[in-house]
């Protein structure tokens, strides 16, 4: 980030993924505002801005980075935070901007022993069900099928202008910041779709370049043993495919959503990948959901 992305970011006000700070005096307000973010849609904050959107800058030593190095060790799990310094022109003074991207499957995270959640421009406590609900949802969401790694597969197997495509969205609609890369890889990180530099079937599923049609007695047939039809391998026609393809779309779209994210539009999604199934096996083709070549 440059100081001319700072001012595009700025110029819009504090809003459900912006706050601005003075100084790393707040740092405590901070750290809530961050665990907001975190539990929410993510969003940025930054140190050296007056609440008015005035760039001001501050003084970063040695301390100030320690502190925000304690700030971000009292979070539970581990946050998804990067650190960015952007120097005023002509001066020594810095913005200290923070970056939160969105890890449904880390869901919920606290700040010193305690949940919060952005609503608006206001960072409030979560409440005790809010959180169950989340903590639930993580457990659950690490057995998903969406969620696991997608073994042999790499980013040649991605469509990298549709990703492109989808940042580009995301920073129109004002759900992603105006300095988002458009890097393939850094927008599936934003979104959540690697693990350790490894591609999550999710991806797949959205973004991959090709459907692939497995017999049902192959391992990637998603029904297994119990797909009760016999019939051959073979390739799936744009019409066999088009549920698919909306689901996919739809998929992509609430990735962007409001209070949405991948885990849960996955399962929301189902549906429309159900009737893509069943729609295919009429046509004798059985659809995986990207689980082998």
């Amino acid at each position: 980030m440059n100081y001319h992305d700072l001012q595009v970011l700025v110029a819009g006000g504090e809003s459900e993924i912006l706050e601005l700070k003075k100084t790393t005096g707040q740092i405590s307000k901070a750290g809530k505002t961050l665990c907001g973010f975190l539990n929410c849609r993510g969003g940025t904050l930054l140190f050296g801005v007056e609440p008015d959107g005035r760039i001001a800058g501050q003084i970063v030593a040695d301390t100030t980075l320690r502190d925000i190095a304690a700030l971000l060790q009292a979070f539970e799990p581990q946050p998804p935070v990067s650190m960015y310094r952007v120097r005023l022109p002509d001066s020594s003074l810095e913005v200290i901007v923070l970056q939160v991207d969105l890890r449904t499957d880390l869901l919920p995270f606290t700040y010193d022993g305690r949940a919060y959640e952005r609503i608006g421009t206001t960072t409030s406590p979560m409440s005790q069900q809010r959180y169950q609900e989340l903590l639930i949802n993580r457990l659950h969401s690490r057995s998903r099928w969406e969620n696991q790694r997608a073994e042999g597969f790499t980013l040649e197997d991605l469509d990298e202008e549709e990703i492109r495509r989808t940042a580009r969205l995301g920073i129109s609609s004002g759900r992603m910041p105006e300095f988002t890369g458009f890097d393939a890889l850094e927008v599936l990180d934003r979104f959540g779709l690697r693990a350790d530099g490894c591609l999550l079937n999710a991806a797949l599923v959205v973004y991959g370049k090709r459907l692939f049609a497995r017999s049902p007695g192959d391992p990637g047939c998603p029904y297994g043993a119990s797909c009760g039809s016999n019939h051959p391998r073979r390739s799936c026609s744009s019409e066999e495919t088009g549920p698919y393809r909306l689901w996919r779309t739809r998929a992509k779209c609430q990735l962007l959503a409001e209070q949405h994210t991948l885990v849960p539009v996955m399962t929301c999604c189902s549906l429309f990948f159900h009737r893509a199934i069943h729609r295919a096996n009429r046509f004798g083709v059985v659809l995986t959901p990207y689980s082998a070549r």
